[in-house]
């Protein structure tokens, strides 16, 4: 899969269910085409969790730092890809990024934007490690930030967290803004 599949997958919905818990599966498999976060899961559960979107049509994006009972490095990232390749990885971490990059897997490089000197070391950041989409948290951060400086990411924007309601979401897809990542299933 391609960054352009994703981004054209995105258009079609915008909103990515982020899924926290394993009932939240179940839901998702009643959707059809979307690209998915799993965030929060055990090494028991992934297995199963990743087959079964992947068997309902879904693109997986796996946030390898969130996986319980797993360890976010080489290591970790290299059994998740023997056991059930995710079509992409989510990150906070520059390093488990460059190596998804060389497995070819699509990166997201989740930045936390908690005030002006976040959002200045988080576009620097950024541009160090060049993934193929930048998710912010929490995602009404995006609707402060000055349209110029939102620019200066020169990625794909995801914003993520605190979206609670309709209106925040067309806000942000208003504002340039691919997709929103959120965890309240009534938004999917």
């Amino acid at each position: 899969m391609s960054v352009k599949e994703v981004i054209e997958r995105l258009k079609v919905n915008p909103v990515i269910p982020a899924i926290r818990r394993s009932e939240d599966v179940k839901i998702i498999c009643h959707l059809q085409d979307r690209v998915v976060f799993l965030l929060e899961t055990s090494l028991n559960e992934y297995r199963d969790q990743i087959d079964t979107l992947k068997q309902s049509g879904h693109k997986v994006f796996v946030h390898l730092d969130l996986i319980k009972g797993l360890k976010s490095d080489p290591a970790g990232l290299d059994f998740i890809l023997k056991e059930n390749k995710p079509d992409g990885i989510i990150s906070t971490h520059k390093t488990i990024l460059d190596i998804a990059k060389k497995y070819g897997l699509i990166r997201i490089h989740r930045i936390f934007m908690i005030d002006s000197e976040a959002l200045i070391s988080g576009q620097q950041l950024v541009q160090s490690v060049h993934p193929d989409f930048v998710e912010i948290l929490p995602g009404l951060a995006l609707i402060a930030i000055e349209e110029d400086e939102l620019k200066r990411f020169s990625f794909p924007l995801i914003a993520g967290g605190l979206v609670t309601t309709k209106a925040q979401v067309n806000a942000l897809t208003a504002r340039g803004v691919v997709a929103v990542s959120t965890s309240k299933n009534f938004l999917w």
